[in-house]
């Protein structure tokens, strides 16, 4: 079975007026957003407790998009495999364990992150523990978002700057992973203090 292909024009001047202004947003809403320091945790983790449902809802929603979001899942789904759609349930799932089950416990510790709560019960080993195995996964995880959101700047450099990517396979891995430390720079990048 052979995935449907799609014709690679490059990019146009909206294409590029679109990521100008993207990057562009996402770095004056960094600044804007930064110009108030946290005080205490409180401040940190719950912004006060001063962010209405709707923009908290949209902030856990963004977090679970990435690079592999928009560019696999597009692709999948032309081609008839529609596993990621049922992926969604799992999470869906989770969220109302979470609300039934883990946030009445937060409440009635007054703990703010998941490291807290097991930091307060179980002791500062098990909040290490469980810090160190979660920063090891992220770093998989984005190691991996990282080379997925580099695939398509391949595309770009060597297709359409003229460089010959050698067979018809438009995605190369030896071509991808010249840009891979350069898309991770750039993309946290703004997120320094």
């Amino acid at each position: 079975e052979t995935t449907p292909s799609l014709p690679i024009e490059g990019l146009n001047g909206l294409d590029w007026a679109v990521l100008a202004g993207y990057g562009l947003l996402l770095v004056l809403s960094g600044w804007w957003f930064s110009r108030r320091g946290a005080k205490d945790t409180d401040d940190y983790f719950l912004a006060g407790r001063s962010m209405p449902a709707w923009a908290v809802a949209f902030s856990l929603l963004a977090t679970a998009q990435s690079a592999a979001t928009f560019v696999g899942v597009p692709q999948q789904s032309y081609a008839g495999n529609l596993t990621y759609v049922a992926t969604i349930l799992g999470p869906l799932i989770a969220a109302f364990i979470t609300i039934g089950v883990f946030l009445p416990v937060y409440f009635k510790q007054n703990v703010h992150s998941p490291y807290h709560l097991l930091e307060t019960r179980f002791g500062p080993g098990a909040r290490g523990a469980t810090s160190w195995t979660y920063l090891l996964g992220r770093v998989l995880a984005n190691g991996a978002r990282t080379y997925i959101g580099a695939l398509p700047l391949s595309l770009w450099v060597f297709r359409a700057g003229g460089v010959p990517c050698g067979t018809n396979t438009a995605f190369q891995k030896p071509s991808s992973w010249p840009e891979t430390p350069l898309s991770a720079n750039v993309g946290t990048s703004g997120n320094m203090r």
